[in-house]
């Protein structure tokens, strides 16, 4: 009777271990490579250089955020609107409920991928609100978007925030105007 109850255990084990293990070893390699981009972007980000100098840099951060997708979570990220909705999988994969310790790191870096994702699809041109941050104007012609603040709630406020309903709901609210 216990050999029979540890075999079900063990092959019990085995199925997980091949079902999920491959997930679970790609979010830890995730957390672990994460800090090295976040480290070199964060240093891009408190370079100390105005903000036109800091926008001009967005495209290169987001891109290296595509990479560090690719890398971490084997997600091959192109500024289409299904990446929203894949990074909102990341997210609650990666760190679900719980906010992550290099929270301003993951913010600055999907924040970028976010903004241009959202830049690509419907135009706008990055700028600088001196009370609230980084900002792209004139998305769909009309919207002002904080993809920086859009992306920290998410982190902060989980699904309530999620990337993927907001660009639904923005290009609703630009295509109705």
């Amino acid at each position: 009777m216990v050999l029979r109850i540890t075999i079900l255990v063990i092959f019990f084990a085995m199925i997980v271990s091949f079902l999920f293990g491959r997930r679970c070893l790609v979010g830890v390699k995730a957390w672990r490579r994460s800090s090295k981009v976040d480290r070199d972007t964060i240093k891009l980000m408190n370079s100390g250089s105005d903000p036109t100098s800091f926008i001009e840099q967005i495209p290169e951060i987001a891109e290296r955020h595509r990479r560090q997708m690719r890398e971490s979570f084997g997600e091959k990220l192109a500024y289409q609107k299904s990446d929203l909705a894949r990074m909102d999988a990341i997210i609650d994969k990666a760190w679900g409920e719980e906010l992550p310790k290099n929270i301003d790191a993951l913010v600055l870096t999907f924040g970028a991928y976010f903004g241009e994702t959202l830049r690509k699809l419907r135009g706008g041109r990055w700028d600088h609100d001196s009370d609230r941050g980084y900002c792209l104007h004139d998305v769909g012609g009309l919207a002002t978007v904080y993809p920086f603040e859009k992306v920290s709630k998410r982190f902060k406020n989980s699904k309530d925030h999620s990337l993927a309903l907001f660009y639904r709901a923005l290009v609703k609210t630009v295509e109705n105007a």
